[in-house]
């Protein structure tokens, strides 16, 4: 699970190319409301799914490039300022960025494979296989250190090399011209050697007193969001068991072997609601169907779990702003609708 901190930036792409978010968000059962909503977390399926899309959509080459560039040090959070109050850009790299990045919105792995007196060596590693989302996210990576690192630190950060394990995806000189350094295809790993005299100079905004109070929040907030999924992952489970039929918070409780007002509690905990995941589950069930392209709105309400079909049709709007027959043409479409169409 992780905060879906990234997912405002690819919804300003899609609203500056102009394509409605709405569609691309919903393929994983998520509405731009629940963005808002300051407990809310995504599982790592779902971001990749929403990363698959945007990428259907892109037709310019280079997008995580495009995108990680337009991130801002704001854009994430509590560890943002954390890593702005360190004595030093290593110690943000070392201490905030390597514990942390992956549950606050850096969807690739960064582990640091060497340290010496004149540089680190930043291993990046996509826990995605797919090819295009790994280029994705490495991409998206790279410039966030770049943009991100700029900010933090006050200059531009100083990368010696950068190597890559794929190929040259047909703008390899656009990385050289970003990035000011050699940049090498076709390598076994992922990684950018990065000048010690830069990582070493002392932030400004340095302050040890804020600093302790950021970490010790983003220390909590990491221990839920890496807890969050024991309640409600068992509820889900509950759910799939029983596909066409939604159990009652008592029959889920009992499922559960726990009692109704534990079950509201430990839901409460882990910043959901039993009438949420409930809400979550039918609407991906119905998001299921309409895939498939083959059933009617009597049926997606009979997989969603409704027995009456407008009570279903009511909610399917409440859920995406579409009703049921808009939502089958749309899934006809080859992409989403543009905006003011």
């Amino acid at each position: 699970m992780m905060r879906p901190l990234p997912l405002r930036r690819y919804i300003t792409w899609l609203n500056e190319h102009g394509y409605a978010p709405e569609p691309v968000l919903l393929t994983s059962g998520i509405s731009l409301a629940s963005l808002d909503d300051p407990q809310f977390l995504i599982a790592t399926a779902d971001y990749f799914q929403i990363v698959g899309k945007l990428l259907d959509l892109a037709k310019d080459d280079g997008i995580g490039l495009d995108i990680g560039m337009a991130r801002e040090v704001s854009d994430f959070r509590i560890m943002g300022y954390a890593a702005m109050t360190c004595r030093t850009i290593r110690e943000s790299v070392e201490d905030i960025w390597y514990h942390y990045g992956d549950a606050l919105g850096m969807m690739s792995k960064i582990s640091i494979t060497m340290r010496d007196d004149e540089s680190m060596s930043l291993l990046i590693e996509s826990v995605n296989p797919s090819p295009r989302i790994h280029r994705f996210t490495v991409e998206e990576t790279l410039s966030i250190l770049l943009k991100v690192g700029t900010q933090v630190a006050g200059t531009r950060p100083k990368f010696d090399s950068i190597e890559l394990s794929y190929a040259d995806p047909g703008y390899g000189e656009r990385y050289r011209e970003l990035f000011q350094c050699p940049v090498k295809f076709g390598k076994p790993l992922c990684r950018v050697i990065i000048n010690a005299q830069w990582l070493d100079s002392p932030l400004a905004t340095a302050d040890a007193e804020l600093h302790q109070i950021y970490r010790s929040n983003l220390v909590q907030l990491k221990h839920m969001i890496d807890h969050v999924e024991a309640t409600t992952t068992r509820l889900r489970n509950v759910l799939n068991r029983n596909l066409g039929q939604v159990p009652t918070l008592e029959q889920a409780a009992t499922a559960l072997g726990t009692s109704p007002r534990s079950l509201r509690r430990s839901l409460q905990q882990e910043g959901e609601n039993f009438r949420n995941v409930v809400d979550q589950f039918r609407l991906k069930q119905a998001l299921d169907g309409l895939q498939s392209g083959q059933h009617s709105a009597k049926q997606l309400a009979q997989l969603s779990g409704f027995d009456d079909t407008n009570a279903f049709r009511r909610a399917f709007k409440k859920w995406t702003g579409m009703t049921v027959h808009e939502a089958q043409l749309q899934q006809h479409a080859s992409a989403p609708p543009k905006l003011g169409h």
